[in-house]
């Protein structure tokens, strides 16, 4: 009984903002409201990165040293300001608030218990697809005469430069960054402009499976393909089922800070 009525408190403060969007004649977001966003990202995280990158490399005041690896520091101020690009352009051209990007919230208690326990089930869900999967395409390239041998070294190159990547920014700035700054630009994203955009205009779905697609893809790791996609999807289902980005962002920040936790126990 509680629950229903958290659920139909919930539904009548999502009714409320978008009635208000809708009375100030600004539907938000749109399928080419998430496009744009992806791009603002993409671009303006390899321009500013890049810049930034130089930067630290030519300079030796700043970033002060005392904040990481300089390539590190210069890529979290560079997250910061696409944040402040990506915020500035919808409000200039859509006239549109974080708010109506899907951050605003139930509780932070209440976001974050539901997001730890999110990460959980997706993580558990996400470890037995990417079993499944690799599976079928190991016996898959064994029916087309292709070594078993050669995915499996395949699959382990893969992991193990995703983990000498996360080694690289096993330090204090790179795990804010990774805890903090990426779940919050990419659920905003991914989640607040892509998949809420498209839902606008497609099923669930379809806008989910696009929008986890597009994250995976932007990930770059192939043998860990499947796990993200899944969390992808989960994402999408919980901003679908709570109206809200951000119990998905505490989930993304469980998931991210879990690879952490691994990683520190192997040093011990």
């Amino acid at each position: 009984m509680n629950r229903m009525r958290d659920d139909m408190t919930e539904d009548a403060e999502w009714q409320w903002h978008t009635d208000g969007a809708e009375r100030a004649g600004a539907p938000f977001p749109q399928p080419a409201d998430g496009a744009a966003a992806v791009a603002i990202l993409v671009f303006g995280q390899m321009a500013l990165g890049g810049a930034l990158s130089f930067f630290s490399n030519i300079s030796r005041h700043f970033p002060p040293r005392t904040w990481g690896p300089p390539d590190m520091a210069a890529q979290a101020l560079a997250s910061v300001l696409v944040l402040g690009l990506l915020v500035a352009y919808f409000r200039a051209v859509r006239g549109a608030s974080l708010r109506d990007m899907g951050l605003w919230s139930h509780g932070i208690g209440r976001d974050a218990l539901r997001g730890l326990g999110y990460a959980v089930a997706a993580f558990v869900l996400g470890a037995a697809v990417t079993i499944a999967f690799w599976a079928v395409v190991l016996i898959a390239a064994q029916a087309f005469g292709v070594p078993g041998e050669a995915v499996e070294k395949f699959l382990v190159k893969s992991s193990a430069r995703e983990q000498e990547t996360a080694r690289g920014v096993m330090n204090v700035i790179g795990i804010l960054v990774a805890v903090c700054a990426a779940p919050f630009i990419e659920e905003l994203v991914f989640r607040g402009v892509l998949f809420r955009g498209l839902r606008r205009a497609v099923s669930f779905k379809i806008s989910a499976a696009v929008s986890a697609a597009v994250f995976t893809a932007l990930h770059f790791y192939v043998a860990g393909a499947p796990m993200i996609f899944v969390m992808g999807l989960a994402a999408a289902w919980t901003v679908e089922r709570r109206r809200s980005i951000m119990p998905a962002l505490f989930m993304h920040a469980f998931w991210n800070l879990r690879v952490f936790a691994v990683l520190w126990r192997d040093r011990l």
